[in-house]
């Protein structure tokens, strides 16, 4: 017993260590620190280390976050700039075909970098814990609504049908605007990869006996294969150029901060040329 008490006492901060790293490293928080306050020289020695090591980790990760943020508004202004001149001249100046079509390629593609910038300044807020969520209690059936209906025209450009089998309100407590965004990056995403004279089915449903509702958007594209599945979620991952030309890889990151915000989950199946389904729960209330 003396044995077993001493070897305990002895091991105790090695156990104090390996939570601490084993708590940072499964999630995103580097502000954990071991802080041992006592110990053999060497097991002190070591803590006091790992302690530095996630304090310049820790610095790298925010200048990397502030650099972003500072960046992207930088980039807002000019940008901001191009899109207002070349809407002007498309409107008001005698041009040649030739001159508007370069002008009409120039706004669209000021228009994607500035999706683009609005996604780096969230992602931004997100690292730095400075994006808030906004909870009311919403009628999910008109956030979808207003997706579809956003996302028309793109889907009749490639004659896609995207179906919703509305059903009776299904209320939940959620930040409309982060949901929302949610829904436009899912379904812009099944337009994106989606075949000519596709199908998009959208179902919502509030599941029995419990407090969660589960949502799917499912369709028939080019599917995604089971060496890429699992690293869709990563920030920038394309899967391939070809698929992903016009995308930044960063829509679904963000869907799956905004799921896992609202406490719920998302998860996704593919099989490469038949489709693909992205099902996440949210709990009614958000407490």
């Amino acid at each position: 017993l003396s044995g077993k008490f001493i070897t305990k006492k002895s091991f105790s901060p090695i156990e104090q260590i390996v939570k601490t790293v084993n708590k940072i490293s499964r999630g995103d928080d580097l502000s954990q620190r071991i802080n041992l306050q006592s110990g053999e020289r060497e097991i002190y020695d070591l803590a006091e280390t790992f302690d530095q090591m996630f304090n310049r980790l820790q610095e790298a990760f925010d200048r990397e976050a502030q650099f972003t943020s500072d960046v992207a508004h930088e980039l807002r202004t000019p940008l901001s700039a191009i899109r207002m001149q070349s809407e002007y001249s498309l409107k008001y100046l005698n041009l040649n075909e030739e001159s508007e079509d370069i002008l009409k390629n120039i706004l669209e593609k000021s228009k994607k970098m500035s999706t683009l910038i609005s996604q780096l300044l969230m992602l931004a807020r997100m690292d730095k814990k400075n994006q808030k969520l906004n909870i009311e209690n919403e009628n999910l059936n008109e956030i979808i609504q207003l997706v579809i209906e956003i996302e028309s025209n793109y889907a009749k450009e490639k004659n896609i049908k995207i179906i919703y089998d509305e059903k009776n309100d299904i209320f939940a407590d959620v930040d409309k605007d982060m949901l929302t965004r949610v829904f436009i990056n899912l379904i812009s995403n099944a337009i994106t990869y989606g075949n000519e004279n596709g199908m998009i089915t959208i179902t919502l449903d509030k599941i029995e006996n419990s407090d969660k509702i589960k949502c799917q958007i499912i369709d028939d594209g080019i599917g995604i294969s089971s060496e890429h599945i699992n690293k869709i979620w990563n920030r920038f991952y394309q899967v391939e150029s070809s698929r992903s030309s016009d995308n930044s890889g960063l829509g679904l990151s963000i869907v799956k901060w905004i799921i896992e915000e609202h406490k719920g989950t998302i998860m996704v199946e593919s099989e490469l040329g038949k489709g693909t389904i992205f099902t996440f729960y949210l709990p009614e209330k958000n407490l």
